[in-house]
């Protein structure tokens, strides 16, 4: 059962147009819980995010499912940029509870830390009716900008729990031509081909995030595609 902390803030807003959150972004922070807990709430800065969960499995509850969180930052998703509006957001305390060193890759996450997230995001979604398809990283809706929770997030636990689709073999052909047109298709900003490729990647095929749009990559968005019917 979660163990939740209530912590109080007035760092959110209404949702634009009243529209319930269709979307869950999973993050995570570059500093360790206390530090946190003061940016996301009480610092003057206009970020904030409806949960937080630390490595030991507590969940930090900030701001109502109902409202507008401050999380997502500039971002796009199939022709929305007011991610905020569309979304509840969920972070993950750097692993180890600590500051984290310049250029690290975040994970991989504590299992007490997974286990609650599952747990929550399962209750998200089943409240929002929320698609495993749009349960995304913070780096699929900002690409170049943003890189968490990064390549060692397991996106397997999620898969496995019908929380996320991830493609199984085998996969189809890979189609040819520009994909730039497949990765627009499936949600992705692709004013940065490449920032695009590695923010797929790193959710899809974390093993090799090389910006290179490689035959497995391609079989992997056509395997997507046509996995969501898009």
């Amino acid at each position: 059962m979660l163990k939740f902390i209530d912590v109080s803030t007035h760092k959110f807003g209404h949702r634009a147009d009243g529209q319930p959150p269709r979307l869950l972004i999973i993050h995570s922070t570059d500093m360790p819980t206390d530090t946190s807990l003061e940016m996301l709430t009480r610092n003057p800065r206009e970020v904030s995010v409806h949960y937080m969960i630390c490595p030991k499995g507590m969940v930090y509850r900030m701001v109502g499912e109902d409202k507008r969180a401050w999380h997502a930052g500039k971002s796009y998703w199939r022709g929305a940029s007011d991610i905020n509006s569309a979304s509840i957001g969920i972070e993950l305390v750097w692993p180890a509870d600590r500051e984290a060193s310049e250029d690290e890759i975040p994970g991989p996450f504590p299992q007490p830390q997974m286990d609650a997230l599952l747990e929550l995001a399962q209750g998200i979604c089943t409240r929002w009716n929320i698609k495993p398809e749009d349960v995304l990283a913070h780096s699929d809706i900002a690409p170049g900008r943003k890189r968490d929770p990064g390549p060692r997030f397991d996106w397997k636990q999620l898969a496995a729990a019908g929380l996320a689709w991830l493609p199984a073999r085998p996969y189809p052909m890979p189609p040819t031509g520009d994909i730039t047109l497949l990765l627009a298709r499936y949600g992705y900003d692709v004013k940065d081909e490449e920032a695009a490729l590695r923010a797929f990647q790193m959710h899809f095929r974390p093993a090799m995030v090389n910006g290179i749009a490689d035959s497995e990559t391609r079989s992997l968005i056509q395997a997507l595609l046509l996995k969501t019917g898009r």
